[in-house]
């Protein structure tokens, strides 16, 4: 059997062995945990929590740690074609053998003891990175923070990228609630990086009375937007860096969190970072999906925004571009993601829609999204002057024939799920 189907057949395996997807705890993998590396890890850890952004943080923070001449990895979820992405070492996907010798090594240590499919994922994210040496572990959290499995490591910096309502059926109703289960991956007398500053007080109050260090973006670090050109600054109340690279070569995304990994960067507990390491890590940090222009004649932009606040960053950005061309999208997204609130954020600027139902069991179908559709416009009290949206069975059926009707100034986004993104980005 080939490497490749012995990498499915386990991602299958797992996604079995626990009758529920998700299960807030950290008594089962923290046991498994031990019984794989009773003495620990050597390792710094660097945990990112928040509900959108922490990707693209891992990324950079994780490319300037590199730059720096650090061995690093980074662990992140989900994947967009191959589950080895999750995985990385000094930026390059693990192996196939490695990641079956640690399928298997977590397998043996669990001995019957079930393990949702992301905590059997996050043991073989640090059994690959123990037995790579790492010098750094760059660990992101998938859900919540304090019984997210990934808290079962001792964070020497926290990074909080931002802060939403979403999966309000396992994090609670308000901010201040689904805040408390993030801030959850801080540890006492170390640093937390919010990557925002509307910090609900009762965040900054737990950091207070537990000795943690609460760096606030717009507080205690900044950045300068660029007017023009291709360069931008960061600057905290002790430093400035200029001529930094934009993030992922793309105007007015990511800056935010561009600015939260180099603070991160100067709260190190070895010395701070040199900047030219720090540009270098901004220049040099890629990621797939993330506000990704794939074509300029005509453009053709991929982003896995997926609720809210991402959609409403993605059209923020769509806006300052300034399309001289239509705006088509091509749209596919979760049933619980906020959907008509997210398509509210693209109705002013999308000319044309196109629908399509995701491959996952959550999925909203395509009509769902056309009738979302319809009632962000009825909210908006305005009907768009725009063809009557299209549904489609298949994705990338529906992907290329859009595509070859673009004209040169048009814009085709793609946008709404990690699942649309992924099973596109083969065909591009």
């Amino acid at each position: 059997m080939a490497k490749k189907d012995k990498i499915q057949n386990w991602v299958e395996y797992i996604q079995r062995i626990h009758a529920r997807e998700i299960d807030m705890s950290l008594e089962r993998v923290r046991t498994v945990f031990e019984r794989m590396h009773p003495f620990g890890v050597t390792s710094k850890i660097i945990s990112i929590a928040g509900t959108n952004g922490k990707g693209s943080v891992a990324e950079m923070i994780s490319s300037i740690l590199r730059s720096a001449g650090y061995r690093v990895g980074k662990y992140t979820s989900p994947h967009l074609i191959r589950f080895n992405e999750r995985f990385l070492i000094n930026g390059m996907e693990v192996s196939d053998s490695q990641l079956l010798r640690s399928f298997s090594h977590v397998e043996v240590a669990r001995n019957q003891l079930p393990l949702t499919f992301f905590e059997f994922g996050t043991l073989v994210a640090i059994d690959l990175f123990v037995h790579a040496e790492v010098d750094y572990m760059v660990m992101e959290v998938g859900l919540g923070g304090r019984l997210d499995a990934v808290n079962i490591l001792d964070a020497d910096v926290s990074i909080f990228t931002s802060l939403s309502v979403d999966h309000t059926e396992w994090l609670g109703q308000s901010r201040e609630q689904i805040g408390m289960e993030k801030i959850g991956i801080a540890r006492a007398a170390t640093p937390c990086v919010f990557g925002f500053g509307d910090v609900p007080l009762n965040l900054l109050e737990y950091c207070e009375k537990r000795d943690i260090q609460a760096v606030i973006q717009g507080q205690d670090f900044a950045f300068d937007a660029p007017a023009k050109g291709s360069t931008w600054t960061w600057r905290s109340q002790t430093e400035q860096l200029s001529d930094i690279p934009l993030p992922f070569g793309q105007r007015g995304c990511q800056l935010n969190n561009a600015a939260s990994a180099i603070m991160a960067s100067r709260l190190l507990p070895e010395s701070p970072i040199d900047q030219h390491s720090v540009r270098r890590g901004i220049g040099l940090a890629k990621a797939n999906g993330r506000c990704e222009m794939i074509s300029q004649v005509p453009y053709i932009i991929l982003d896995v925004a997926h609720n809210s606040d991402s959609v409403k960053q993605l059209a923020e950005s769509l806006e300052s571009w300034h399309f001289k061309g239509r705006i088509i999208a091509l749209c596919g997204m979760l049933a619980d993601k906020q959907t008509t609130e997210s398509l509210a954020h693209m109705l002013p600027l999308v000319d044309e829609w196109h629908f399509v139902t995701v491959s996952n069991a959550r999925a909203a179908t395509a009509l769902e999204l056309t009738q979302d559709l319809h009632a962000a416009e009825r909210s908006a009290r305005r009907v768009q002057p725009h063809s009557p949206p299209l549904c489609h069975d298949d994705t990338l059926q529906a992907y290329n024939e859009i595509k070859e009707r673009l004209e040169p100034e048009d814009c085709l986004v793609v946008f709404g799920s990690f699942h649309l993104v992924g099973d596109i980005l083969p065909a591009t």
